[in-house]
């Protein structure tokens, strides 16, 4: 479908659609369609992370900036926006592997993977992270190359069970002299 038809710059501009200031609610398919429309526009598009799969380095309510993907350059490391392969909903993970049928993706805090997603699916790249309007871009760029080993691996969940359960005896102890 060529979504660069519905979306227009008078669209854009028409103040029946546009609230200065406001924010859209949609659902996981009107995000997917919007961002594809985005992208073919080669336009960015702001929106707010859900959940928890890419805890600590994106968290729930985290803004992300998705980009179109310049030249088709994608690489380990990178946090793409891309329609999953079972599903077909919009998720937003890490890749963590390439195969000569596309890209091995993964979320940080999830155990299994997403499988392997062709690059006709993937349709963009977080190029930008805001939290309490700081940008946080630990989790992009050079350092996600680290992240996407250590993801690989299962030494990122490891490492946060052990830091979990190291601070629980603590807190279990501080408890006691309330």
């Amino acid at each position: 479908m060529n979504y660069s038809k519905k979306i227009t710059a008078s669209t854009i501009n028409d103040s029946r659609y546009v609230v200065q200031g406001g924010q859209l609610s949609l659902s996981n398919r009107g995000q997917l369609e919007l961002l594809m429309a985005m992208i073919e526009n080669d336009a960015a598009l702001r929106t707010t992370a859900r959940g928890l799969s890419m805890h600590p380095f994106i968290c729930d309510k985290d803004i992300l900036t998705i980009s179109p993907i310049k030249n088709g350059k994608l690489s380990v490391g990178d946090v793409v926006a891309f329609t999953h392969p079972d599903t077909g909903r919009l998720a937003i993970h890490r890749i963590i592997g390439q195969t000569d049928k596309g890209w091995l993706i993964r979320g940080d805090n999830c155990t299994e993977a997403d499988g392997i997603v062709p690059n006709e699916k993937i349709i963009g790249r977080v190029c930008c992270i805001e939290r309490c309007g700081k940008k946080k871009n630990l989790g992009i760029g050079k350092a996600g190359k680290f992240i996407a080993f250590f993801n690989r691996i299962n030494l990122l969940l490891r490492a946060k069970q052990i830091l979990v359960l190291s601070r629980n005896p603590f807190f279990y102890f501080l408890r006691l002299f309330k």
